[in-house]
């Protein structure tokens, strides 16, 4: 599907697979599988508004989209942990710590 995806002409593709994690295609046509965070659920309301927020201040920060993904599906993982939307939201601190300890 990423391949099919791709082929219509962007230089990437980044799939969403919910609680089973995110597939990159990169330039180089190489799909990378990034698991979603092993974490007790919630409520998911926000994930997708967390991923993509948290993807999109990675790629602005000068990170590979397959760094900007793992930043974001940790992001996705502690907004899942909580109630809401904006409430679920992860801060800049708690994404760092949780990237650290894996």
């Amino acid at each position: 599907m990423a391949r099919q995806l791709k082929a219509l002409g962007p230089r990437g593709v980044v799939l969403k697979l919910g609680g089973q994690g995110v597939v990159v295609l990169g330039e180089d046509d190489r799909p990378v599988m990034i698991p979603a965070r092993k974490v007790t659920v919630a409520d998911t309301t926000a994930a997708g508004d967390a991923f993509n927020g948290a993807f999109a201040v990675a790629l602005s920060e000068g990170r590979k989209a397959e760094d900007a993904a793992r930043f974001a599906v940790t992001a996705a993982g502690i907004s899942v942990t909580r109630q809401g939307a904006q409430p679920a939201m992860a801060r800049r601190a708690e994404i760092d710590a949780a990237m650290t300890r894996d």
